[in-house]
């Protein structure tokens, strides 16, 4: 029964991420007939959906309870760019030290200062952990909240490089785990 509600919280936690994001769909671009330099930070002379998604490899450690497997993780992310400040990302995530996979999704708002970055993001969805039954390895899927902070250097318009601290919080069990990890992206 428990894992059944877990699933419905993954769900509708993804559902809620999704609903927030639609008005902001709905925003008109800025203008460009102003005083010169008045179009930065508007939109102005960007190609529509340029720039909008970007795509991710992360590796790094992690500290999970587990086996004493190396503390090691590595993921993708695909994030969709609302704006230089405002993102949506779904990431997967391989932990070796426990053998648990982490699918999240959730926002993410970062400064615009530039070239580099600050950024905080929370993610909600499915950690699924390896158990024994009967000798066959089965994965219980159970719900996690996971707060993110980073800092990230725009080499160009297009590579991004990033540093990431995030805490996986394991509601059903009341378990932490943390990661740090790098994160090399393109954007397109």
């Amino acid at each position: 029964m428990t894992g059944t509600r877990e699933k419905r919280l993954s769900w509708l936690t993804a559902i809620m991420v999704v609903s927030c994001c639609a008005p902001a769909l709905a925003q008109d671009r800025g203008r460009t007939d102003g005083p010169e330099g008045s179009e930065y930070g508007k939109g102005g002379y960007s190609r529509p959906g340029a720039d909008k998604v970007s795509v991710a490899v992360n590796w790094g450690a992690s500290i999970a309870k587990g086996s004493c497997a190396p503390p090691v993780l590595l993921g993708a992310t695909l994030a969709y760019w609302m704006d230089d400040w405002f993102q949506v990302e779904l990431s997967a995530g391989y932990l070796f030290q426990n053998r648990s996979l982490d699918l999240l999704v959730g926002p993410r708002l970062r400064t615009t200062l530039q070239p580099i970055g600050i950024s905080i993001g929370l993610k909600g969805g499915t950690i699924l952990v390896p158990y024994r039954d009967d000798g066959h390895a089965r994965y219980e899927p159970r719900f996690a909240v996971s707060p993110q902070a980073g800092l990230d250097l725009l080499v160009s318009s297009k590579l991004i490089l990033d540093l990431t601290y995030a805490a996986d919080v394991d509601v059903g069990e009341r378990a932490l785990s943390h990661r740090i990890f790098m994160t090399t992206g393109y954007r397109f």
